[in-house]
């Protein structure tokens, strides 16, 4: 097999990157069922991690993770997405709700950290030891910061899970 030649035309260059490059390939190219069944798994996903965040955080985590994957799969184009062949359009929603939970995700990892700082201060009160009132105003400054980002985010994800399912 090495060192076979294999006469491509001019024609099906052209034809192959024409696919490729964003804009310049019909919309009939590309199948709309590609990827449908990810999406639909995609969109109760965020639903339930917008509604858990408020309650709790590590089932609020395990949703990310899940639909960290999902995305992952759809872009990397591994394991059951290996033949998905998405258009670019729907390909940039996978890409930006990658991008938007993977902030998501970050969000949490940096509250869950903050708050295991604020125990720690909150067991040196407990010594007898004063919390500064500075630090514990920008504290849950922060952390108020870090939930609305959170929020804004999630609702971002639910919107581009529709969009990737359904604005094919």
């Amino acid at each position: 097999m090495a060192g076979e030649n294999y006469a491509i035309s001019a024609d099906e260059v052209v034809q192959a990157v024409a696919l490729e490059v964003e804009g310049t390939a019909d919309e009939e190219d590309y199948p709309k069922t590609d990827g449908l069944g990810i999406g639909y798994a995609l969109v109760p996903i965020t639903i339930v991690g917008l509604l858990f965040q408020f309650t709790s955080s590590s089932f609020g985590m395990g949703d990310d993770i899940a639909a960290i994957v999902l995305s992952s799969i759809l872009i990397c184009r591994c394991c059951c997405a290996a033949d998905y062949k998405l258009s670019p359009k729907t390909r940039k929603y996978a890409v930006i709700l990658l991008n938007i939970l993977c902030g998501q995700f970050l969000c949490g990892i940096i509250i869950i950290a903050m708050s295991m700082a604020g125990f720690d201060d909150m067991f040196e009160a407990f010594d007898g030891q004063e919390l500064d009132p500075d630090f514990d105003s920008i504290y849950l400054t922060l952390i108020r910061i870090l939930l609305i980002v959170g929020i804004v985010l999630d609702i971002c994800a639910i919107i581009f899970a529709c969009l990737y399912t359904w604005h094919r």
